[in-house]
């Protein structure tokens, strides 16, 4: 299956009570996905369990001890933890100036976030009408988010308003904050999807959208919520919980 993501636009934001619309993305990126990540991160993350993913490549390179460097964010969201994993791998300027890889991606870290004992993920679904197109914002946020949640904030302006807006109440400030939009353009099932997490000491949400490949179709989002204990605390596995107080969005 092939899957594609749009050339993201920079230091757009959206207006509120507005999204993007996908009408005239152009799907002309590949897209890494778990399969693309070293074994070490497909065994720190394994496949059974999982509610929802999203593996971002950084732009550009750093800097390491002389070394430029490429980096892969990813997390796997299950029903009592999550996983972010980060890959890299060396590059090299050719001739020409761009860069090259050397060698193969590595995994530099696994960090396994677990709920915390005696809670369960809350989990939210709701049939949404894509939001309305307003106006796009030229420059960055308030608050710089950095290489790391570029993706996430761009796959976050395409959901509707009230989404969108309950998902950013929910953990404000992330510390951690990987996303990405896709389209997956194989028939019959042809769709577009947002995948992000956000995530602070004590808490993480997730957000998972869906709809058929067309701009104005309706998204169908579920969106986890989790009281997190400590990175790597135990805690045992327990059910995810569907709220039946709570109707999602407001």
């Amino acid at each position: 299956m092939t899957v594609a993501v749009p050339v993201r636009s920079t230091g757009v934001t959206t207006a509120a009570g507005s999204s993007r619309s996908t009408q005239r993305i152009k799907w002309n990126k590949p897209a890494a996905t778990f399969t693309d990540l070293p074994a070490a991160a497909r065994s720190a993350a394994p496949a059974p369990g999982v509610l929802a993913e999203a593996v971002v490549t950084l732009r550009g390179a750093t800097r390491e001890s002389g070394r430029l460097i490429q980096t892969r964010l990813g997390f796997r969201a299950y029903a009592d933890h999550v996983v972010v994993v980060t890959v890299t791998r060396q590059l090299r300027a050719r001739a020409d100036g761009r860069l090259a890889p050397v060698g193969e991606w590595t995994v530099a870290e696994a960090v396994t976030h677990k709920i915390a004992a005696g809670t369960v993920a809350v989990h939210q679904t709701a049939t949404v009408a894509a939001g309305a197109v307003g106006p796009t914002v030229g420059g960055l946020a308030a608050v710089a988010p950095g290489r790391s949640a570029a993706d996430a904030l761009d796959a976050e302006s395409y959901l509707p308003p009230s989404i969108r807006q309950d998902f950013v109440a929910a953990v404000p400030g992330p510390r951690t904050h990987i996303g990405n939009l896709l389209r997956w353009p194989t028939t019959p099932t042809a769709h577009q999807e947002v995948r992000v997490l956000r995530l602070a000491a004590g808490k993480a949400v997730v957000v998972a959208a869906d709809r058929p490949d067309r701009h104005e179709a309706v998204w169908t989002v579920t969106k986890w919520s989790y009281d997190l204990a400590s990175s790597y605390a135990g805690s045992k596995s327990l059910p995810t919980r569907t709220s039946s107080r709570t109707i999602w969005p407001k």
